[in-house]
């Protein structure tokens, strides 16, 4: 089990307690966090310093979220605030109404590979997603 332990933030040298892994205070990881002026998991407006950012790039933009934020950000459908997720292939929640088809997904890989690689190769990746 990981504890508490003192550091000092690694852009300001603000005193802060961490699990380890992350070294930013609360200020400069409000800065770094994407959703830092909306409600987190607990409903506060606040960020979580004691575990590190979760990276994720969404529309070709790298965004970082606060590991509150993050819960918040994936305890709902991405497309939609339906609380009723299921885990889709692409690693993001969804409600069944939003939830992409696999087959159709399955249909995209093989078109894109089959052309430029051997078959077995497209099946392999495919198969792998």
């Amino acid at each position: 089990m990981k504890r508490l332990r003192e550091a000092s933030c690694s852009l300001c040298a603000q005193p802060l307690l961490t699990l380890g892994e992350q070294h930013l205070c609360k200020e400069c990881i409000k800065d770094e966090c994407c959703m830092s002026d909306q409600l987190d998991s607990y409903d506060r407006v606040s960020c979580n310093t004691l575990l590190p950012l979760k990276r994720r790039i969404e529309n070709g933009e790298q965004r970082s979220y606060c590991i509150g934020h993050w819960k918040k950000r994936t305890e709902t459908c991405k497309m939609c605030p339906s609380k009723c997720i299921l885990k889709a292939y692409d690693d993001w929640n969804y409600c069944k109404k939003h939830l992409p088809d696999q087959e159709d997904r399955d249909q995209l890989v093989m078109n894109l590979l089959s052309n430029k690689t051997n078959l077995d190769v497209a099946q392999l990746v495919k198969a792998r997603l």
